[in-house]
C-alpha cells in the first residue's frame, strides 16, 4: 500500500471511532434533562382533575461538584360546570425555582433551606426525585431530546380522558392544547 492509502485508511478509522464514541457525549451522570410522570402528593388537599403531573428536571454542571437544578411540571385542569356541558381541560405549566445542589457519590443534595436530595440509581440509570413541591418521590428517566416528555404528556392526556370516559352525565371530555402558566 502506498502512503496515501494508509493515511486515508487511518483517517477513516479515526472518523469511524469519532462517530462511534461520540463527540461531547454527556458522561456526567446527573447533567442533562430528565422527565417522567409523577403522582401529585398534594391532590388530597386541593381539587385537581389529574392526580399526576409530567415532570421535567434540567440539571447543569456549575463547578466541580455543584449543579443548577430547574424543575417544571405540567398537569391537567378543568372547570367542570353544569352536568349538561362538555368539559374542556387545559394544561397548567408550573416552573419551580432554580436552586443549587452539591454532588456526592450518587446523590445531589439541594443547598439552602430546602433540604431534599436527588438520587441517581445506577441499576436502571434513572434519577429519583425527592418528595417536594407537592409531588411524590419517583424515578424519572434521562430525556435529553425531549421526546419522552412529549410522550408522557400524551400518556397523561389519555389517562385523563380514560378516567372520565364513563361520566354519569354522558359529558364529552377533551384536553385542549392551551397551556396556562402558573
Amino acid at each position: 500500500m502506498n502512503k496515501r492509502n494508509i493515511i486515508s485508511i487511518l483517517l477513516l478509522v479515526l472518523f469511524a471511532s469519532f462517530l462511534t464514541f461520540g463527540c461531547g457525549v454527556n458522561k456526567d451522570k446527573f447533567e442533562g434533562t430528565w422527565s417522567g410522570i409523577v403522582e401529585n402528593s398534594a391532590h388530597f388537599f386541593r381539587e385537581q382533575e389529574s392526580w399526576n403531573s409530567v415532570v421535567r428536571v434540567k440539571i447543569e454542571k456549575n463547578g466541580e461538584s455543584s449543579y443548577l437544578i430547574n424543575m417544571d411540571t405540567l398537569e391537567i385542569r378543568a372547570s367542570i360546570g353544569d352536568k349538561n356541558e362538555d368539559v374542556v381541560a387545559h394544561w397548567v405549566h408550573s416552573v419551580k425555582k432554580t436552586y443549587t445542589a452539591t454532588a456526592k457519590d450518587n446523590t445531589l443534595k439541594v443547598n439552602g433551606p430546602d433540604q431534599f436530595t436527588y438520587v441517581f440509581i445506577e441499576k436502571d440509570k434513572t434519577l429519583m426525585i425527592p418528595e417536594c413541591f407537592g409531588l411524590s418521590s419517583a424515578p424519572i428517566a434521562r430525556d435529553d431530546d425531549g421526546k419522552m416528555y412529549e410522550k408522557y404528556k400524551e400518556d397523561l392526556a389519555k389517562e385523563y380522558l380514560d378516567s372520565n370516559a364513563n361520566d354519569k352525565y354522558n359529558r364529552k371530555f377533551t384536553v385542549s392544547d392551551k397551556v396556562v402558566e402558573r
